[in-house]
């Protein structure tokens, strides 16, 4: 049952908060916007989100970061016993104002806060701390180039002439836990509780891009759910490669409106940076032909001398002495010196 939406939910005290006004026969939602296509405060955002529930009995689509309204007893009751744990948001707030971390406050200032929520409960929204910093950046690219190069697998193994899954795995340095070449292509692509699945990655690069929707924009983010959604359709469908390059296609609108929609030119060379690193790193242990190394190898230190991004010298020179060989160039047979490379190119 979806949860029960008090006829009384009081607006929020933003100015720019979408009006919000259920059909009469409580089946479809309207939305008016004053200024902004779409709402940026996640207190508002997650009441449209229950409001598709209750009045659509939906699903929604584009999913919220985890998000508490204390305004619901349950979500209130939590937010006091993990205020610790939590960053607590005033609705009335946007840019990043209001914003407390519960665990930076003195016991004392923690207390004000826990009864300034218990007095204005619709004041205040709280979310789980994400620490960015260990946040995977380029599974978009992971899931992009590692779902063509099965792509070509699946052709192999239609053809009765496929590479053995267990070089696959060795290749990619995730363990074999397949029995056989159709295991493997089934399994290490939708299986969710495999933590080196396709799947696994995609629900991570849809994470990432909820946590940086401000950044990136609703519109560019809804491609993610897309590319996501097509991978759900795929795992579910007897043909499954006409909606894997679905999710293939998604990703690609993802960068294209990824590259239009942010302007800091800053921010988009370090992304796309990470995502030629990753591509680098799978051409490489893919044993893709070394023209197409070589061009994504190029591409990467050219990409990084535009980022403010601290390089190691050992690695940048690996890279660069391999690129001299020009697109002719042939790379040696063992690439494990290139591998570590590229992983090691840039200081985290």
């Amino acid at each position: 049952m979806p949860p029960v939406l008090p006829a009384d939910v009081p607006r929020a005290r933003h100015p720019r908060q979408p009006r919000l006004r259920a059909g009469a026969q409580g089946r479809h939602e309207s939305c008016e916007l004053r200024r902004h296509q779409c709402h940026p405060d996640a207190g508002p955002l997650q009441l449209r989100l229950l409001r598709a529930l209750v009045y659509l009995d939906e699903e929604p689509i584009l999913q919220n970061a985890p998000t508490y309204l204390p305004y619901f007893k349950d979500d209130l009751d939590y937010t006091l016993e993990h205020l610790d744990d939590l960053v607590i948001k005033d609705v009335a707030e946007a840019g990043g104002y209001g914003v407390v971390f519960g665990s930076s406050l003195p016991k004392e200032k923690q207390q004000a806060l826990r009864d300034k929520i218990i007095e204005e409960p619709r004041r205040f929204i709280s979310q789980q701390v994400i620490d960015f910093e260990d946040l995977p950046i380029m599974d978009s690219e992971r899931v992009n180039t590692t779902l063509r190069f099965l792509m070509k697998y699946y052709d192999q193994l239609i053809d009765g002439q496929p590479m053995d899954h267990r070089e696959i795995c060795e290749r990619l340095t995730v363990p074999d836990i397949y029995t056989g070449n159709e295991d493997f292509i089934s399994r290490f692509t939708f299986d969710e509780t495999n933590p080196d699945s396709i799947y696994t990655a995609a629900d991570r690069m849809l994470g990432n891009g909820m946590m940086l929707r401000e950044t990136i924009s609703s519109s560019t983010l809804s491609y993610l759910q897309m590319a996501f959604n097509d991978l759900v359709s795929a795992k579910k469908s007897d043909c499954p490669m006409i909606e894997v390059q679905a999710m293939i296609d998604s990703i690609m609108a993802f960068r294209g409106s990824f590259d239009d929609t942010v302007e800091d030119e800053g921010v988009r060379n370090v992304v796309k940076c990470g995502w030629t690193a990753e591509r680098c790193i799978l051409y490489l242990r893919l044993g893709e032909p070394d023209r197409m190394c070589l061009k994504e190898m190029s591409k990467l230190i050219d990409r990084v001398k535009r980022t403010p991004v601290r390089t190691r010298s050992f690695a940048f020179a690996e890279l660069l002495k391999a690129t001299a060989l020009g697109d002719g160039g042939k790379l040696p047979e063992e690439r494990g010196d290139l591998i570590h490379a590229a992983e090691e190119l840039v200081e985290i």
